[in-house]
């Protein structure tokens, strides 16, 4: 057996007293190789299993307070695993963050609401005998985040479902940290597990 790994991710962010502008890109590729021996013709047969995802997303608001805000965002995603050949999502946003958001670079701890559209070109068909589809669906995040001279901690919780079943749903729950260990030397731990319920 053989495998490789390779990702990426690239965010910017920029929070002011009027402003709350953020832009993510990120990707992943993983490829893994079996052999087996097939009893058929008695010879080593190998198969290779490659995952992609590549994706975007925006958000653009308009702090309406020192904890409110209101804009939109955006997506565009890719995903063998998701089964998306092309994801499009347009919605706009309100979000509220429990600390002020002049203290943003420090910590922050927002609940995100927005309700808006979903355009999808599936790989194969799902098991609902969908090729593509475009949907109204409502989406919710939940995220926190700290920085302290030791490092710093993200987590968060995402939700989403359509609105004309509200049995089919995503759920997405990651968690990350960044602890210090001396200057030039920074330990990074991340994981996230993902539910599938809308395909």
């Amino acid at each position: 057996n053989s495998g490789f790994n390779a990702s990426s991710n690239v965010s910017a962010s920029r929070i002011t007293d009027a402003w709350k502008l953020e832009f993510r890109v990120n990707g992943s590729y993983r490829e893994r190789s079996f052999t087996y021996l097939d009893p058929s013709t008695e010879r080593d047969t190998t198969v290779v299993s490659v995952f992609r995802n590549y994706g975007g997303n925006a958000l653009i608001a308009r702090t309406v307070n020192g904890h409110l805000s209101i804009g939109g965002r955006a997506a565009l995603t890719t995903s063998t695993f998701g089964n998306t050949r092309h994801s499009v999502s347009l919605a706009p946003a309100i979000e509220y963050n429990l600390f002020p958001y002049s203290e943003s670079t420090r910590r922050s701890f927002t609940v995100q609401y927005a309700p808006g559209v979903l355009s999808q070109e599936y790989r194969e068909t799902t098991i609902f005998q969908q090729d593509e589809e475009t949907r109204l669906q409502h989406a919710s995040t939940l995220a926190y985040s700290t920085r302290q001279p030791w490092g710093n901690i993200n987590l968060s919780v995402y939700g989403s479902q359509f609105l004309h079943d509200t049995n089919l749903y995503q759920l997405t729950f990651f968690g990350g940290s960044s602890i210090n260990i001396f200057r030039g030397l920074r330990l990074n731990f991340f994981g996230n597990y993902q539910m599938i319920r809308d395909q």
